[in-house]
C-alpha cells in the first residue's frame, strides 16, 4: 500500500492535505513514505498520528519532511517517540522553516537531554505558532527548563498545550515565569496537572496581571481553586479574558470517620442486639469498671470474661482494633485513657446502681417472722351505742303485731308490741330494725334474739369509723 501511495504522490503533485491517521505505517512503511514525501511539492498538512513510527520510523522519514517545501501543519502524535527523536526533530525544524503547527502529544518527551535538543530546533524556527506537548509526562525542572527558555524569546508562538502532564511546584513556577514574560501567547492550556489550589491561584493572578497582553484564554480543566480566588476571577472577567476551571472549593474541612467511635458503636450494638432483656449488656459498665492502671491484653480479656461479654469476645479482630487504639509502652492498654475517651463519646455513661442487700430468709408457714407473712393486728369491732329506753305513753296507738319477728317499721315511727317492750334502732335514716325483748330479765342480761334477716343486715354492713357512727334511737315499751 505504501508503494502505491508513493507513486500516487509522485504523479499528483498538487495534493495539499494528506491524512494517514491510523494506517499502521510503522518502521516498514516509513522508508516508502519518505520517497513519496520528497516528491510532494505542494503538501501543506500531514497527519501521521497513531502509526507507531517510533524513533527509527521518524528518522526514516526525516529527509522527506525536510524536503517538503510547503508543509505547514505536522501531526506526529501517538507514535511512541522518545528523547532519541529530539535530535531528529531538531534537524527537521532547522531545515524546514515552513512548519508553523506541530502536534507532539502522547509521546515521551519528558527528559532533560531530549527536550534540550528538541527546543534547540524550535529556537531556530521562528515561524512556530502552534505547539502541543500534552500527555508527555513532563514533571522535572530539567524537562521544563528548555521550554521555559524558548517561551521567553518566542515572538510568534500563539498556542501552547501542556495539558495532562505532571507539572506542579517548582517546575510549574518556572513555567509561570516564562509565560509571564512571553508577549505572543493567546491560548495557554495547563489543565489536568497535579498542582494544588493555591498554585492555581498564582496562575490566575498571572493572567489577571497581563491586562495589555494578547493572552486571552487559559484552560485549567479539572482544577479547583479556593474562595480567595473569586476577586481575581472577577478581575479576569472584567478584562475580557476567559479562564476555564473545574470549580471553586468551599471552606469546608473534609474529615474522615472517627474510627475509635466506630469501634465503640459496633461493640455497643453487638451487646444490645439480643432480644431478651437479660441477655443485653451495657459496655459502659465494663469500661468504667476497668482499673486506673495500665493492663495487658490478656488481663483485658480476663476482664471481659468476668463481665460475661462472650458475644464480643468471639470477634477477636474487633477487640484487637479497640485495644490497639489505647496501647502504650510495653504493649499495655491505657485503661484511664479509654475511660476518658468513652465518656467524651457517651456523656450519659455510668456504672450500674449498687444491688440492695438481701435479708435472711425465715421459716416458711409462720406469720409475723422473717420470711413469712407480716403480722396483722385485729381491730375490735366498733362499739354499738347503748339503746335508750323510751317510755310509752298511755293511750297511744300501737299497730297490730304481724307475727313476724324482725319486721321493719317506717322511718320516724315507733314500733309497739303488746306483749312486751321493743328496742327500735334507726340506722342512717334508711330503715328501722325491730329487736323484740321477751322479758325484763333478758333486757337486763343483754341477751337478745336477733332475727335472721337483721343479722344479715349487720353482717353486710361495712364497719364505720367511730366518729361516723349514726345516731341510734331506742324506744322501750
Amino acid at each position: 500500500m505504501t508503494e502505491m501511495l508513493s507513486s500516487m504522490l509522485q504523479e499528483n503533485g498538487a495534493l495539499r492535505v494528506l491524512n494517514l491517521r491510523e494506517c499502521r505505517i510503522g518502521e516498514a512503511g516509513a522508508e516508502k513514505l519518505n520517497e513519496a514525501l520528497s516528491n510532494s511539492q505542494f503538501l501543506e498538512e500531514l497527519d501521521l498520528s497513531f502509526n507507531s513510527l517510533g524513533d527509527k520510523g521518524l528518522k526514516l522519514i526525516q529527509e522527506g519532511l525536510c524536503e517538503t517545501p510547503s508543509l505547514k501543519k505536522l501531526n506526529i502524535s501517538h507514535n511512541e517517540l522518545t528523547e532519541e527523536s529530539g535530535e531528529t526533530l531538531e534537524k527537521i525544524l532547522v531545515e524546514n522553516k515552513t512548519i508553523t503547527d506541530i502536534d507532539l502529544s502522547w509521546n515521551g518527551f519528558y527528559t532533560g537531554p531530549g527536550n534540550k535538543k528538541l527546543f534547540n530546533g524550535f529556537k531556530n524556527n521562528e515561524r512556530i505558532k502552534w505547539l502541543s506537548l500534552a500527555w508527555n509526562g513532563i514533571s522535572t525542572r530539567a524537562a521544563i527548563s528548555p521550554l521555559s527558555k524558548f517561551l521567553k524569546k518566542a515572538t510568534n508562538l500563539e498556542y501552547l498545550d501542556l495539558n495532562d502532564n505532571r507539572l506542579a511546584h517548582g517546575p510549574l513556577k518556572n513555567l509561570k515565569n516564562a509565560v509571564n514574560k512571553n508577549r505572543s501567547l493567546v491560548t495557554f492550556r495547563i489543565g489536568n496537572n497535579p498542582y494544588p489550589p493555591d498554585e492555581g491561584l498564582i496562575l490566575l493572578k498571572m493572567l489577571a496581571s497581563k491586562d495589555r497582553d494578547p493572552l486571552t484564554f487559559m484552560d485549567m480543566e479539572n482544577k479547583y481553586v479556593l474562595k480567595e480566588a473569586v476577586p481575581t476571577l472577577n478581575k479576569i472577567k472584567n478584562l475580557g479574558k476567559v479562564v476555564n476551571i473545574g470549580g471553586i472549593l468551599g471552606n469546608f474541612v473534609i474529615k474522615g470517620a472517627d474510627y475509635t467511635k466506630l469501634l465503640f458503636d459496633r461493640i455497643r450494638f453487638i451487646l444490645q442486639k439480643p432480644k431478651k432483656k437479660k441477655a443485653k449488656k451495657d459496655f459502659a459498665h465494663f469500661v468504667l469498671a476497668l482499673p486506673g492502671t495500665p493492663i495487658t491484653k490478656a488481663e483485658f480479656e480476663t476482664q471481659l470474661k468476668k463481665k460475661k461479654l462472650k458475644t464480643i469476645m468471639k470477634d477477636k479482630d474487633l477487640i484487637n482494633e479497640l485495644t490497639n487504639k489505647f496501647v502504650i509502652k510495653k504493649s499495655k492498654i491505657n485503661c484511664e485513657e479509654m475511660m476518658k475517651v468513652y465518656k467524651e463519646y457517651y456523656p450519659d455513661a455510668a456504672l450500674p446502681p449498687p444491688k440492695p442487700k438481701k435479708g435472711k430468709k425465715g421459716k416458711k408457714g409462720k406469720k409475723g417472722k422473717k420470711g413469712g407473712e407480716p403480722e396483722t393486728e385485729e381491730l375490735p369491732p366498733a362499739p354499738i351505742p347503748d339503746a335508750e329506753e323510751v317510755p310509752v305513753q298511755e293511750g297511744s296507738q300501737v299497730p297490730k303485731d304481724t307475727g313476724q319477728q324482725g319486721s321493719k317499721a317506717p322511718v320516724g315511727h315507733e314500733a309497739r308490741h303488746s306483749e312486751g317492750r321493743k328496742l327500735v334502732f334507726q340506722l342512717e335514716a334508711v330503715e328501722t330494725i325491730e329487736i323484740p325483748v321477751e322479758s325484763p330479765e333478758d333486757e337486763a342480761e343483754g341477751q337478745f334474739d336477733i332475727p335472721t334477716e337483721t343479722a344479715e343486715v349487720f353482717e353486710n354492713q361495712e364497719p364505720a369509723d367511730a366518729e361516723n357512727v349514726p345516731e341510734v334511737q331506742a324506744e322501750a315499751t
